[in-house]
């Protein structure tokens, strides 16, 4: 068979960079741009919110001691925590629609403020419940 890689930020170039091109098309205001990028942000904290729903961990591998993390929807465990993925996603969206922002705008604007606020840990308080193989 043949096998693919993605890089992991793809979907979310992809998704700023249709954001990005519709704002230039209708020469958006500084005020429009503002407006999309906390739109932009708060869909994607909802999605953070909603996939995190979904681990818990840290546990500890009952051989190896490592913690890993488990997602009871689709019954897969990793090792890294779920939620420094999501906080790479916001920021690196964040950054990107705000230089394209500055790139596009006469005048040095303000940039809005980047809120992480329940991103930072999964939805489970840290604890080992039972033996549960972790792969990554």
């Amino acid at each position: 068979g043949t096998s693919h890689w993605y890089h992991p930020l793809d979907e979310a170039l992809r998704e700023c960079i249709s954001w990005m091109r519709s704002l230039r098309v209708r020469g958006a205001s500084v005020d429009e741009w503002h407006q999309a990028i906390e739109q932009q942000m708060t869909m994607i904290h909802s999605r953070a919110d909603e996939e995190m729903s979904f681990w818990a961990g840290p546990y500890r591998h009952p051989d190896t001691g490592d913690e890993y993390y488990h997602n009871a929807s689709t019954n897969i465990s990793v090792w890294e925590s779920p939620s420094d993925f999501w906080e790479v996603q916001i920021h690196y969206r964040y950054s990107l629609l705000c230089r394209d922002m500055a790139s596009v705008v006469d005048e040095p604007q303000p940039l809005p403020a980047l809120d992480l606020e329940g991103v930072q840990q999964a939805s489970s308080p840290a604890g080992s419940r039972g033996s549960s193989s972790a792969r990554s």
